[in-house]
């Protein structure tokens, strides 16, 4: 007989479900948000800007950059990344905005 999970745990699921609605409920937020910004404010991503990211990506997993950009394009990952790095520009974007408003 297997053992449920949600006994062996320290807490109640609920609990640990309310703890991380708000991290959730945030990345639904921008997950939505910053494609609408990204469209309404022009906001472009290069081939320069995918590079830097896969730059930091190989550093920090110490790997050789042309052989990083080479697997992601070949399992397709280039786009995601460049969908990564819009949306984060987006999010640049909106703290910006939100601080000029705040002055």
């Amino acid at each position: 007989m297997r053992e449920d999970p949600t006994r062996t745990c320290a807490r109640p699921a609920s609990a640990a479900t309310e703890e991380l609605r708000p991290a959730v409920e945030s990345e639904i937020k921008v997950a939505l948000l910053a494609p609408e910004i990204t469209k309404a404010e022009s906001i472009e991503v290069s081939d320069g800007d995918v590079d830097e990211q896969l730059k930091r990506i190989a550093e920090s997993s110490e790997r050789k950059f042309g052989e990083l950009k080479r697997e992601y394009r070949e399992q397709g990952l280039i786009e995601a990344l460049r969908a990564e790095s819009g949306e984060q520009k987006a999010v640049e974007f909106a703290l910006d905005a939100a601080k000029f408003l705040d002055a």
